[in-house]
């Protein structure tokens, strides 16, 4: 399957090479074309630009903060200690990392049922 493959990928990537000086020049006059529109995309389209920044700004915070907890996490430490600015998720439940952590009475623990001579009627 990796042989496969391989060609696969190796055969795109000759397809897509020029073979003559004529098709070099015609693929950097494409690729000159391309740039221009994509850097005057912006120019042409305010809106769809603004939206996607504000997209990529809260991606952004949310990749910065799971980042945080993920190395919080590796460091051992259980509290979220010093918090980003802004989090993503600003509801009313609060992130509690000890919550449910040793919750059990000794009445909990201890099984209602035994094999040790203890009969429970049946």
């Amino acid at each position: 399957m990796f042989l496969i493959r391989s060609a696969f990928w190796i055969s795109l990537v000759l397809l897509l090479l020029p073979s003559g000086q004529q098709d070099q020049k015609n693929v950097f006059g494409i690729v000159k074309a391309t740039y221009s529109d994509i850097q005057s995309f912006c120019d042409r389209n305010r809106e769809t630009c603004s939206q996607g920044r504000s997209i990529i700004d809260k991606l952004a915070e949310k990749a910065k903060f799971g980042a945080h907890i993920l190395i919080n996490i590796v460091r051992g430490d259980n509290r979220l200690g010093d918090q980003p600015t802004t989090r993503p998720y600003q509801g009313s439940v609060r992130y509690r990392p000890n919550a449910g952590v040793n919750t059990l009475r000794s009445e909990d623990l201890a099984p209602p049922w035994s094999f040790h001579g203890r009969n429970s009627g049946a």
